[in-house]
């Protein structure tokens, strides 16, 4: 889970919903995210950073601002599979953002750090089937 943190997120082009309100990590069409933290993993840490750099390769809100979380997610859960620390995930989080990154966003690192530190597998869940639970 992941929170909707500014207007563009807002937006209905994007989740559609007041900012501050909990969401699901939205992934985009064909990106298969344990793969993506499988190849970059293997990247040297200053490697990590180039492909998860605000702007970057892997920077998803550049497809929409619904996919900012992911980027978050993925940077950290790649640290972890790196072998690097959270905080030095976050940390690097920090200096991308000119010495504090939003708090959201810290949050989304530490969550995708904390699901590989801890021994999870990424996968997509389709929250539009009709087989998705209403909770």
């Amino acid at each position: 889970m992941t929170v909707v943190k500014n207007d563009a997120q807002a937006l209905p082009s994007s989740y559609g919903l007041p900012s501050g309100t909990d969401v699901f990590i939205a992934v985009p069409p064909g990106v298969n995210p344990q793969a993506v933290v499988n190849q970059t993993s293997g990247l040297s840490l200053p490697g990590l950073v180039y492909a998860y750099r605000p702007g970057g390769p892997l920077d998803y809100k550049n497809i929409n601002p619904m996919y900012d979380a992911l980027g978050n997610f993925l940077f950290g859960a790649a640290g972890a599979k790196h072998g690097s620390s959270c905080g030095t995930m976050t940390g690097i989080g920090d200096l991308a953002h000119g010495g504090a990154n939003n708090p959201i966003n810290t949050g989304d690192i530490q969550s995708g750090f904390n699901a590989l530190a801890n021994g999870g597998q990424l996968s997509v869940i389709d929250t539009e089937s009709p087989n998705f639970p209403n909770w």
